[in-house]
């Protein structure tokens, strides 16, 4: 869209291939190995603004490589559907996932209620049920999560979370790599 920058998390990454998609309602992001951000056919009619922060949002899921983390996940859920925990696992994979890019988002923008007022005008769109839409996207705008979502969003208390940096992700590495080793030596 003329007119429209944005700012990427990092420097070094580039934006996923973008694709329009009459299908769907809502925007969302798709794939684990082949990855694209799929946008509404009404995306041409949105603010900068919005389309700044839903490309921030859903670029953020495709760097956190959210997608194959809620497929091994639903794998796990597949072969343990006996247990509650991996349906606990599931959601709460799925919820820190939407409040780690609504984060993002909103470092991106810089404006906590426009992007408020953003996710609640997506979550209209799928409560009016007109048109086709995919599960994944009517399941992260059920109206419980989008209040949760939208709490947490002005809470403005809340800091927004960070990426975690090299040596951070370094040290939390060996220290569980420590712990496997020292449960499986107690064994």
């Amino acid at each position: 869209k003329k007119g429209v920058h944005f700012r990427w998390l990092r420097k070094d990454e580039r934006p996923a291939v973008t694709c329009e998609c009459p299908l769907i309602r809502v925007p969302m992001a798709l794939g684990i190995f082949r990855l694209r951000i799929l946008l509404p056919s009404d995306w041409h009619a949105w603010s900068a603004e919005k389309l700044q922060a839903v490309i921030a949002h859903e670029q953020t899921h495709i760097q956190r490589a959210d997608g194959a983390v809620i497929f091994l996940a639903e794998l796990n859920r597949c072969l343990y559907w006996f247990h509650p925990v991996a349906w606990w696992l599931r959601s709460q994979l799925g919820q820190l996932a939407e409040t780690a890019c609504d984060d993002a988002a909103i470092d991106c923008t810089g404006d906590r209620a426009m992007y408020a007022r953003h996710l609640l005008e997506i979550a209209a769109i799928v409560s009016d049920r007109r048109g086709r839409l995919v599960s994944v996207g009517i399941s992260m705008a059920r109206r419980s999560h989008v209040e949760t979502r939208i709490n947490d969003i002005l809470d403005f208390t809340r800091p927004l979370s960070k990426r975690l940096t090299r040596t951070s992700a370094v040290f939390l590495c060996g220290a569980l790599i420590s712990l496997i080793t020292l449960a499986a030596a107690v064994q």
